[in-house]
């Protein structure tokens, strides 16, 4: 018998149990939310499975769920862009001084494909800045602030792409995309990394 297990305990079902991976995702999920809690990640038959993997797994024989806090999700957050964080200015870096030293047609490519990648954390910074709005913390006008100046700077670049500056391109990157980049990290580093551990602690 197919069988749903939430945080170690057995969920049982008002009715038959959902018949795949997706309805149980979509269940379990709504009721978490209710308690304002996220899944943190999902086994099916032992295997990691999202509703992203594109495979709805019809027939299952167990699934497992896990939980997790708003703050612990925004934690991992945080601990995955300070992780990468030595890798994806050096990616900057690299990619301005790049600009100036090949024709903009060879470089072009790699310089979209470097503002592609800065999509996620632009998408984790917005997601940071809401749930500190949400819960008025002492850092949200902070993080506020400096993600609006990325985002200008990141404006300010596509226009360079635009008009196929190399100059304007490098120029943009040393005098605003890459400051702004260091003064998110430092404050995801100083204050948004310590306050959740703090709260962490607390609780």
């Amino acid at each position: 018998m197919a069988e749903v297990i939430l945080d170690g305990e057995t969920v049982n079902f008002e009715g038959p149990s959902p018949s795949s991976s997706r309805e149980v995702w979509t269940l379990v999920e709504g009721h978490l939310g209710e308690s304002g809690l996220l899944i943190e990640r999902c086994l099916v038959d032992g295997v990691p499975w999202t509703p992203d993997t594109g495979d709805c797994r019809e027939a299952y024989e167990t699934i497992e769920v896990f939980s997790m806090t708003l703050e612990q999700n925004v934690a991992n957050i945080v601990e995955a862009l300070l992780n990468d964080k030595m890798r994806f200015l050096e990616r900057w870096m690299t990619g301005a001084s790049r600009s100036l030293s090949q024709p903009w047609a060879q470089f072009q490519n790699e310089g979209i494909e470097i503002l592609n990648e800065t999509q996620t954390l632009v998408q984790c910074i917005g997601l940071i800045t809401e749930y500190a709005k949400q819960k008025q913390l002492i850092w949200s006008e902070s993080i506020r602030q400096s993600g609006e100046r990325f985002n200008e700077s990141l404006s300010l670049l596509m226009d360079s792409i635009e008009v196929a500056d190399c100059i304007l391109y490098s120029d943009t990157v040393a005098t605003g995309v890459y400051p702004a980049l260091v003064e998110i990290y430092q404050i995801l580093s100083d204050q948004v990394s310590l306050s959740l551990a703090e709260k962490g602690a607390n609780e």
